[in-house]
C-alpha cells in the first residue's frame, strides 16, 4: 500500500509515481491516489489510517465490499468515513444479532457481545476517534504532515497527554491532567467532600446554637415582663392594704362620744395657726 517510492531510480522498470501507472492497493489508497492525482507521504498517512482503523473497529472506513478502483473512487470521493466508535458499535450489534438468529445457545454471547461493543466504543470515542479522522481526511494538507506526527499522537493517546487532533481546550487539558492523577485528583476530591461536610455540619451546629440562644433570650424576656407585672400588681395590692389599715385604724381609734368642738374653740384654733396667742404675748404693761 505504500504510495510513493523514495528512490524510484532504485527500481529497474517503468516510472511507478506517474499518474498514469496507478500502483496501489485500491482499499488502502487515498482519495488523490484513487483519483490520479500526484501523491507524497500524506498519501501514506490517509493509508497507515485506514489500518489503524481497521484495526480498531474491524471494519473499512467506507462501507465497500470490493477492490474496483472505479468504484472505490465514487464511495471515497463522495462520502465521510464513520466515525471509529460509531463503526464498532454497530459493528459488534450487528455480530450479535447475528450470531443470535444461528442458534439461540449463543444468546448469551450475542449479549455479552453487545456489552463489549459498548465498552470498545467508549473507549474509541475522544481521541482514538479524531486521530484516525485526522489522518483519513480527503485534504492531504489538513492531515499530518508526517508519519512522525501521527505515531506521536498514538503515543500521547496512550500516556494521556493531549494530542494534536483535538482542539486545545482548557476543558481538555484539565480532563487529560485527570486522566494522568487520578489517584491525587481522587484524594483532593475526598478532602475536599470532608471539608465541605465538616463546613456544612459546623454551619448547621451555628445556626442551631443561634436559634436556641434565641430562643433563650425570648424566653427570659418573656420572663423578665412576667416578673415586672408581678411586681406592680404586689405594689398596688400593698398600697391599697396599707391604705385600708389606715384608714380602718383611725375608724377604730376615732371617740364617736366626744362632744364636737365649741365654735369659740374652733375659731381659736384657726386663729393659732396664724397669730401668736400665748398670753407672755399679749400681755399689757400696765404703767406704774
Amino acid at each position: 500500500g505504500i504510495a510513493k517510492l523514495l528512490d524510484p531510480e532504485s527500481v529497474v522498470g517503468p516510472e511507478t509515481t506517474t499518474p498514469a501507472r496507478r500502483l496501489l492497493t485500491p482499499r488502502y489508497a487515498s482519495p488523490e491516489h484513487l483519483s490520479g492525482q500526484a501523491v507524497a507521504t500524506t498519501s501514506d498517512i490517509y493509508s497507515l489510517g485506514v489500518i489503524l482503523y481497521e484495526l480498531l473497529t474491524g471494519l473499512h472506513p467506507f462501507d465497500v465490499d470490493t477492490n474496483s478502483v472505479e468504484e472505490l473512487q465514487r464511495v471515497v470521493n463522495a462520502q465521510e468515513p464513520t466515525r471509529p466508535s460509531v463503526a464498532a458499535l454497530r459493528s459488534r450489534r450487528g455480530a450479535g444479532a447475528r450470531d443470535s438468529q444461528r442458534s439461540t445457545k449463543r444468546a448469551s454471547a450475542a449479549a455479552a457481545s453487545s456489552k463489549d461493543a459498548s465498552r470498545l466504543s467508549r473507549s474509541l470515542a475522544g481521541d482514538l476517534d479524531n486521530i484516525v479522522l485526522m489522518a483519513l481526511r480527503k485534504e492531504p494538507a489538513r492531515r499530518y504532515s508526517t508519519v512522525a506526527g501521527l505515531s506521536d499522537d498514538v503515543r500521547r493517546y496512550l500516556e494521556r497527554l493531549p494530542v494534536a487532533a483535538r482542539a486545545d481546550t482548557f476543558g481538555y487539558q484539565f480532563g487529560k491532567f485527570v486522566q494522568r492523577n487520578m489517584a491525587m485528583v481522587g484524594g483532593v476530591a475526598v478532602l475536599f467532600v470532608a471539608l465541605l461536610g465538616a463546613s456544612i455540619v459546623s454551619t448547621g451546629m451555628y445556626f442551631r446554637a443561634d436559634a436556641a440562644r434565641q430562643a433563650a433570650q425570648q424566653a427570659e424576656s418573656e420572663a423578665e415582663s412576667q416578673r415586672a407585672r408581678a411586681n406592680r400588681v404586689v405594689v398596688r395590692q400593698q398600697a391599697v392594704k396599707l391604705f385600708l389599715t389606715q384608714v380602718l385604724g383611725d375608724l377604730n381609734t376615732r371617740d364617736d362620744t366626744a362632744p364636737p368642738p365649741s365654735v369659740l374653740q374652733t375659731t381659736r384654733e384657726r386663729s393659732a395657726m396664724h397669730y401668736d396667742l400665748s398670753p407672755a404675748r399679749n400681755a399689757i404693761a400696765l404703767p406704774a
